[in-house]
Parts: structure tokens; sequence; C-alpha cells
């Protein structure tokens, strides 16, 4: 068997996660436990008695193996401490903290971060003295609750045939997942998957003969941190004919509905209505010519920055240090073009490096092909942002950066962020001179284009110095285009 694309393993060596909100404390005694089913919500109350000793209530919580998806709410009076973990968990492994409230809610999806598994797990509630009086219950009166679950069970959406695409939609009312049946009527090779979704980073698995039950391990599966998934999979004596059931997740179990295109092929490339290139924009005026310049440089590893176009055969310059990793493993990068300030980008283009200069924090890319392997045709134009002169930048100066910073998105992907600053000051690196900024910049930025009031190219965003959150102590640095090797301009065949 071959995945592909599959980024990490599937099963039980994805991280267990202890989930909880609020303030937990374990305690080791002999509360008493109880079953919690879906079609059974329990209410009751916590009340902490004269010894002030914190009130507990455990529950039982059995998860089938058809189960893909479980959410588990408390509503409460007060904000109380909810936990949710396997049985045979200690509950003093890593856990996540999210911010208490009145209705609490613990999601638990199949290859997502917090990964569902079956079998028994446990569900506790802790009131403590201190929550009572946070919250203004200093008569100490009982805190009622309800507990309820909704398990999503594996079902069959519809069908996908062979070499054709649809578009879809996972609608998180119905649980955060949607599976197809393929049906193959003849021996294959191989089959090919992809998905474009360019608002949730998407998980696919695929089961033979069955619908998938979580005991058993897939013939293959793909969690791509991107836009575009492909996931390809076959055995060495080929894919008998029968039944096949692919499950496309949102790991991630958005609150919103999820559109998404699904295209299925056997003939080891992308199904055809996935291989047009993007159509990229020119921008009616300098600053929307400069935005659609603008990249997100996604790489193999799942670290990626920003890029920027700087001729329209296709190079980009971006930080050494966003595509380290990937060069030296000889791992593949990729570049989402900017489209619509609205909506996230998709991996658009595949790239390679051409140059770096690793002193200078450095790195020329270069477009060979799209981000299927299709061809780039002849008179195909790139954007391309034009550039700054030393003589241009001076102290006081403004500036705006743009790019696709981490703190640029609170849900699903990344959209293009603008911030502005001036130029603050400059700072000499051995030979060269760096330019000094407050404009914000953040993890995600690096590598992304910095221009001035023209909207022409000063240099790249690469680092920050100070306060860590951004804000008032931080102070970013760029590296300018006039220490750019001079034999970069001209390989990239751009006017300098």
């Amino acid at each position: 068997m071959v995945a592909g694309t599959s980024r990490e393993p599937f099963g039980r060596n994805f991280m267990r996660v202890i989930i909880t909100t609020g303030l937990f404390l374990f305690l080791a005694g002999n509360a008493w436990s109880q079953d919690l089913t879906p079609s059974s919500p329990v209410k009751g109350k916590l009340e902490i008695g004269d010894s002030e000793e914190p009130a507990t209530r455990n529950f039982n919580l059995m998860i089938p193996t058809d189960a893909v998806a479980a959410e588990v709410t408390l509503e409460s009076d007060i904000p109380i401490a909810f936990l949710v973990t396997e049985a045979d968990v200690p509950a003093e492994e890593d856990y996540l903290l999210p911010e208490a409230d009145k209705v609490q809610r613990v999601r638990l999806v199949r290859g997502g971060m917090y990964d569902l598994y079956p079998g028994k797990w446990s569900v506790s509630l802790t009131l403590t003295v201190d929550d009572l009086y946070t919250y203004g219950y200093e008569n100490r009166g009982a805190v009622s609750f309800t507990l309820s679950v909704k398990i999503y069970h594996l079902r069959v959406d519809g069908k996908i045939q062979i070499n054709e695409s649809k578009s879809l939609v996972i609608d998180p009312s119905k649980g955060p997942f949607q599976t197809y049946e393929i049906e193959l009527g003849a021996e294959v090779r191989r089959l090919r998957f992809d998905t474009i979704c360019p608002s949730a980073d998407l998980s696919m698995w695929i089961f033979e003969g069955s619908q998938g039950l979580l005991d058993e391990e897939p013939l293959a599966a793909s969690r791509l941190a991107g836009g575009v998934d492909r996931m390809i999979f076959g055995e060495e004596d080929g894919l008998g004919s029968g039944k096949y059931y692919l499950t496309v997740a949102d790991p991630e179990w958005n609150d919103w509905k999820v559109p998404f295109r699904l295209g299925c092929s056997t003939t080891g490339a992308a199904e055809k209505s996935f291989l047009a290139l993007p159509e990229i924009p020119a921008g009616k005026s300098s600053l929307e010519r400069a935005i659609y310049s603008t990249v997100n440089v996604i790489c193999e590893s799942g670290g990626g920055g920003s890029g920027v176009f700087i001729s329209d055969k296709g190079y980009l310059l971006t930080n050494y240090h966003v595509v380290q990793f990937d060069m030296d493993d000889k791992l593949k990068i990729w570049v989402a073009p900017t489209i619509d300030v609205e909506t996230a980008p998709v991996e658009g283009f595949l790239v390679e490096v051409v140059e770096v200069e690793k002193a200078r924090d450095l790195a020329l890319l270069r477009v060979v092909s799209g981000a299927f392997g299709q061809k780039i045709p002849a008179g195909y134009k790139f954007p391309a942002m034009p550039l700054s002169k030393k003589e241009r930048v001076k102290i006081g100066d403004p500036l705006t950066v743009l790019g696709y910073p981490s703190v640029g998105g609170s849900v699903g992907r990344l959209t293009l962020t603008l911030s502005r600053g001036i130029v603050s000051g400059f700072e000499p690196h051995g030979k060269d001179l760096m330019v000094k900024t407050d404009a914000d910049i953040n993890s995600g930025n690096s590598g992304g284009p910095v221009v001035d009031d023209r909207n022409c190219l000063v240099g790249l965003a690469t680092e920050t110095v100070g306060n860590d959150d951004g804000g008032p102590g931080q102070m970013g640095y760029l590296r300018p285009v006039w220490i750019v090797p001079t034999g970069w301009w001209k390989t990239a065949g751009a006017r300098r």
C-alpha cells in the first residue's frame, strides 16, 4: 500500500489530549459515576457543604466503533470545571484550557486535534468554593447543570464516480464530515482523491468493503494543512473491484458550513477540472497590484510564511528561514496567490528554491508548475511588484506590511492581513543596513512584502525584537531590497 500524501500516522499514535474548561482539580476520591448516553441528558446539582470540599460528579461515556464525532455539552448556572478524557488516560497529562462559560462544549473528531477513539471515556464535573465566590454564590447555593452528549455515527452521504468531481458541503449540524461510496467495477492500479477548500483544513481517509469502523485501520489517510489536499493510494497488485468508502472531515469542527470540491481519478493525475491555473487579478490601483503580488508560502513540513512575486516570469522573494527545512529535506513548497482579500488563498503553484543567502536570510523561488503538477503555458503572466529605491526611504516615511501572519486568522485558514507603520530607523548588520519599523509584524509575515507610499517594494518582513505578542514595545526588522544580490534580479528578469 502507498499513501502518497499522508502527513501523519492515523490511529492511536495521534496525540491523546485531555480537554478541560475552567480550573480542574483532579480528585482521587470515591465520587460515584453514572452513565451518560445520547438519549438521556443528565440534569443535576453540585453543592458544597460545610466541609468546603469540592463537589464532584463523574460520568461514563461509551463511544461506539462507528462514531466519527462526539460533542459533550455542559450547561450550568455558573462556569464549572469540565473534563472529558479517555478512561485510561491519567489526569496529569497535558490538557487544553479554553475560556469557561455557562455553556461549554467539548468536540472530539476522528483524526482531529482532539482525537476520538472507541471505548470508555470519563466525564468529570468539579465545583469549588472559589468558583462560588468568583461568580457571586456567597450563600453556597446549589449550582444546577445539564450534561448531554451527541454522537455522530458514520453514514453514507452519496456516491462519487470515477474520474469526476463534485462541489460538496460539510454541514456541522449533521456532524463535521461527509462519507461517499466509490464502486470499482474492475481492477485499477490506483485511486487519487483531491480536495480544494479555502475555508478549512480537511482530513481524508478511505476504507475498502466497509464504511470504516474506528477500530479498523484505513487503506490511506491524509491530513494536510492547506487549501489543496491530495491522497493517492494503491496496491502492488492493483485495487480489486468492489466498494470503497471515502470520508472527508473538518477536524476543527467549525460552526459554519464548509464548502469544498472533491475529485476522484484512476490516472494518477488530478481530475481534469482541478487543472485550471489560478486567475490572479491584475489590480486597478498600485495598492491592489501590491496585494495581488503577495503570496502565502505553504511548506510540506507544515511550516510556511509569506512571499512576493518580483517578475512576471514567476520568480518570488521570501526569507530563507521560511523554506529552509523543506529545502534541506527536499520537501515540496507551494505558494497560494492572493485572489480575493475576503477569502483564504489556496495552493496554486509548486515552486523550487533557486538561490539562497543564508546570512541575509533571503531566498529566491521560482514557479515550476501548477499545484497539481500541470505545466505553466507559454505567455502566462504573473503579477510583479515594482521595486523601491534606497534613496526614497527615509526615517519617518510611511510603510505598509502585507502577508499572512498567524494572528491574521482566528478560525480556519488565513486571509491576507495589511498593517501600517513608519520607517523607525536603520541598523547596520555588518556591511548591510537594515530597516526598522513600528508596523505590526508577526509569525507568518516572514518573507512578505513591505511597501512604501507608492506601494513599491522596500523589503521583506523578517523578524521582531521586543514584545513577542506585538504592539507597544515591539520593533520590526526588514531585509531591504537593496541587499538582494544583483544577480538575482537578472535571473528573475526583474526591473531594478
